[in-house]
């Protein structure tokens, strides 16, 4: 199932996460955020370093 896009940006050694959900994920009456810090709405959400749901799934 496709939940969103998400962008990665290194600069000075600092790590920014940028993502966005889909707008037919949003629409499903089933859909849950896949972070804590990246709520259920429009709109691309910024987050320094990487979300727990990306660190989790990312290689050691």
């Amino acid at each position: 199932m496709y939940v969103g896009t998400a962008y990665f940006t290194m600069r000075r050694r600092n790590l920014t996460t940028a993502f966005r959900y889909d707008d037919v994920y949003l629409a499903r009456p089933d859909a849950v955020p896949v972070d804590p810090h990246l709520p259920l709405v429009q709109g691309a959400h910024r987050v320094d370093g990487l979300p727990g749901t990306f660190r989790d799934s990312s290689p050691a």
